[in-house]
């Protein structure tokens, strides 16, 4: 039974769009992605409305499973911060509940969500988007031949798992964990 679900977005152009939907429970701190969507050269248009659909789809998942006890005001979308503009539209214009994500130390919010992912705190689906992601994904490696926190774009950019980043950084927030900081209004 999901008491909070957040919405992650990445922006890209040149790298692709991700949209992923992480479902958690605050009390059992077992976290789920629910809906993953990834894409690239996208309208804005396009974006805000994949956006709205996975809110939509949220709602729907949150009052199907919590009893008659949905609370849709726990429900929000952390944007990447390279487009406030979008992130301010969705806000203004459409009525969604955006806020600018928390990207600071990004290296510490990466070390988290591994271990996150790790001790299975979040689940992925198998065969999905993020699981794709995850297997592709590169870490630099430092002088002495050890792997650092930092991943490797220049082998491979993931955009799904910056999504997902941004949706654990405000799990951990409302787990009441150290999460390094938490989504900002715009």
């Amino acid at each position: 039974v999901p008491t909070h679900i957040v919405i992650g977005v990445d922006f890209g152009f040149s790298d692709n769009n991700a949209v992923i939907t992480l479902a958690y429970n605050t009390e059992t701190k077992k976290a789920y992605v629910t809906e993953e969507h990834k894409f690239d050269k996208s309208t804005v248009s396009a974006i805000v409305e994949t956006v709205r659909q996975s809110v939509e789809h949220a709602k729907e998942f949150m009052l199907a499973r919590a009893h008659g006890n949905a609370n849709f005001g726990n429900i929000m979308v952390v944007t990447d911060t390279n487009e406030k503009s979008i992130a301010f539209e969705m806000n203004q214009t459409y009525g969604l509940p955006a806020y600018c994500a928390y990207k600071y130390d990004k290296d510490y919010g990466i070390s988290k969500l591994a271990e996150w992912c790790r001790t299975g705190t979040i689940l992925v689906p198998k065969d999905g988007v993020m699981e794709d992601e995850f297997e592709k994904t590169v870490y630099k490696r430092d002088d002495n031949d050890n792997i650092t926190s930092e991943i490797d774009d220049l082998q491979f950019h993931p955009d799904a798992a910056d999504a997902l980043l941004y949706a654990s950084r405000q799990m951990a927030f409302d787990f009441g964990d150290d999460s390094g900081g938490s989504a900002k209004e715009i």
